[in-house]
């Protein structure tokens, strides 16, 4: 194993070998200093480490780039790498590596490693910024992760450590083993170990300088069998005397034990079964059906097969007067008949063949018609000319009868007598009829209606012309009809709520409207169309109005009445008064008499109202008690003498 340290490696770190999980390459990783960390990865995902570990240690060494297990150096850690997550360990998407990303490998995708401040990269890693702008991350990769694994272009090739690599012929057998990718070269210095630089054919380019593998063998890495990477191939056939059949073309995929043997079909001679057997691109091409027979005609129709159609029609001589028939090897042969046929010719009739000759007897043209001249035109055959001779066309409805274009006619004889009321005919025999009916019809007069045929003439039922309306004098004249005009007659417009209606350009116009307002805005006023009756609703409940009384204050409708709730408060303290309030005076007192009172002495009674006044009340008896240990005395209280 060949490593490499860093002089600026940190303290921390260590050139170690180790064993990186199942199907991955032992690893050592490094790092270049000063770069940023970002989350990224390749777009392949997949691979495993592209360097491996030498076959000897001798100049000539060769290079082992597909062992189940590939050692390369990278500088790691002191400690094994805790998987799944950190660098080395194997991954499958993106987020197996959280602190990195998951980049492809030969023996399958790993986690990348970070390029640290105080490492670089080991042998077979490079540093490369993986993402995008600057979220990209700064992280070791392998440099040649597809490094011979199959391919069919050089997109496949391509990784973000080795952008460039093609899809060549690194084999030298200008790819009829397979085509595998490649990393581009100047010298021996660009290309891995075991790897050499030489000029090769590229699958979708010219030729170019590759590293192709010095043991001229690239065997399927683990990730390549994973992913089923394939490359085409062809398969080519000759016939037994040595001409070339074809080239089918297929693939060789990676599987366990390699790269697997070529899927393109073996050429065959080409067949009448609808495939391609040759693989040139054409199906069932060249003459694979001849039954060797003048009779048929011979055609392939694919998946069924050969078909054979008889010639049929095309053994026909076009003469009604031979028998046609076909021989495989003569072909075509006729023979004489004795059928019935037609020779072509219009002046002849019951054509019979004979000899191989069609003829007939001469036809006689006679159309019957006295209007015609009768001839047989040869070639044409019967031909009947029109004449211009006087006839009879054997009706009484026509006149100056006469030939024209063949047929006897006449002018049409004129039965119109010029009434509606008649139905006007021609009798082939009798000539002109005339019957009367019973249509409608229109007798000129516009005060009828319903005007019908009766007896040849026409008549009709009087217009009734009344409007009902007590506003018009009504009238016809036959001329015109009915007649409407205006008057200024008393009339009723239909409402009990006016009176003294009268009639005005022919309309009842309303007389004066009766008057209901009551004055109440707690009552909504109307007047019945009808009877002529004045209603008044209750109306604005609860809605301000005024009930004209001073006593009153924030006045409502209440049930179509104005109530106020009282305002002045009428009590001058004097019980010999009785006090009220009166709507537009405000309060007033009335004095009382005889009205029993209180004249505020304990030591009185009997008092009573005199004149609105309370009058003194008789002394009660001297020693009674007044109250505050007092007593009455001469209709006083005074204290008890000590």
């Amino acid at each position: 194993m060949h490593g490499r340290h860093s002089s600026s490696s940190s303290p921390f770190l260590i050139v170690a070998a180790f064993l990186v999980p199942t199907g991955l390459a032992h690893v050592m990783v490094g790092c270049a200093a000063d770069d940023a960390l970002v989350i990224g990865g390749d777009s392949h995902l997949v691979g495993a480490a592209d360097s491996a570990a030498a076959q000897d240690a001798g100049a000539d060494a060769v290079l082992d780039a597909h062992a189940d297990t590939v050692s390369v150096d990278i500088a790691v850690a002191d400690v094994a790498p805790k998987c799944p997550g950190e660098p080395s360990c194997a991954c499958s998407v993106a987020s197996d590596c959280p602190k990195t990303a998951c980049v492809p490998a030969k023996s399958g995708p790993i986690c990348a490693g970070p390029c640290t401040p105080a490492a670089t990269c080991g042998a077979g890693f490079v540093c490369k910024s993986v993402g995008v702008g600057a979220t990209g991350q700064k992280l070791c990769v392998p440099l040649h992760p597809y490094v011979c694994d199959p391919c069919a272009n050089s997109a496949a090739c391509a990784s973000v450590a080795d952008p460039t690599a093609r899809c060549a012929a690194v084999l030298g057998d200008g790819g009829a083993s397979g085509w595998y990718c490649a990393p581009r070269c100047t010298g021996p210095q660009d290309c891995p170990l075991g790897y050499l630089c030489d000029t090769y054919a590229v699958v979708d380019g010219a030729k170019e300088k590759v590293c192709a593998p010095a043991a001229a063998a690239c065997p399927c890495s683990a990730a390549a069998v994973v992913a089923g990477r394939s490359t085409p191939c062809s398969v080519s056939a000759k016939s037994p005397q040595g001409v070339a059949i074809g080239t089918c073309t297929g693939q060789r995929k990676c599987k366990a034990k390699g790269l697997g043997a070529c899927d393109a079909a073996t050429p065959q001679p080409e067949g009448c079964d609808g495939l391609d057997n040759d693989c040139d691109s054409i199906t069932d091409a060249g003459s694979l059906c001849d039954d060797f027979s003048l009779c048929t005609t011979d055609a392939c129709a694919g998946a069924k097969g050969c078909t054979h159609v008889g010639l049929g029609g095309n053994c026909d001589d076009k003469n009604p007067c031979t028998d046609d028939a076909c021989d495989k090897i003569k072909g075509c042969v006729t023979l004489p008949n004795q059928i019935t046929c037609d020779d072509a010719e219009a002046c002849t009739a019951t054509d019979v063949c004979k000899a191989g000759v069609c003829g007939g007897v001469k036809v006689i043209c006679d159309d019957k018609n006295a209007c015609t001249q009768d001839t047989c035109l040869p070639g044409k055959g019967c031909a009947f000319t029109p004449t211009a001779v006087p006839c009879n066309d054997g009706t009484a409805c026509t006149v100056q009868d006469a030939c024209a274009n063949g047929a006897c006619a006449g002018k049409k004889l004129s039965c119109d007598d010029a009434n509606l009321c008649t139905d006007d005919a021609c009798d082939p025999v009798k000539g002109c009829t005339l019957a009367e009916n019973a249509v409608p019809c229109n007798d000129g007069s516009a005060c009828t209606a319903g005007d019908l045929c009766a007896d040849g003439a026409c008549a009709g039922q009087a217009v009734a012309c009344a409007d009902g309306q007590v506003c018009t004098d009504d009238s016809c004249i036959k001329a015109t009809g009915c007649v409407y005009l205006p008057n200024t007659s008393k009339c009723s417009d239909g409402d009990a709520c006016t009176a003294s209606d009268a009639c005005k350009g022919g309309a009842c116009l309303p007389g004066a409207a009766t008057d209901c307002q009551d004055g109440n805005l707690c009552t909504a006023d109307s007047c019945d169309k009808n009877t002529g009756t004045c209603s008044h609703a209750v109306t604005n409940e609860a809605g301000a109005c005024v009930d004209g009384s001073v006593c009153t204050g924030n006045d409502t409708c209440q049930g179509g009445l104005c109530v106020g709730q009282p305002q002045l408060v009428c009590d001058d303290k004097n019980p010999c008064s009785d006090d009220s309030c009166d709507a537009k005076l405000g309060c007033v007192s009335l004095a009382l008499d005889a009205t029993a009172c209180d004249d505020a002495n304990p030591c009185t009674t009997g008092e009573s109202c005199k004149k609105g006044t309370c009058s003194s009340g008789q002394p009660l008896e001297d020693g009674k008690p007044c109250g505050d240990g007092k007593a009455c005395s001469g209709g006083a209280c005074k204290a008890a003498a000590t």
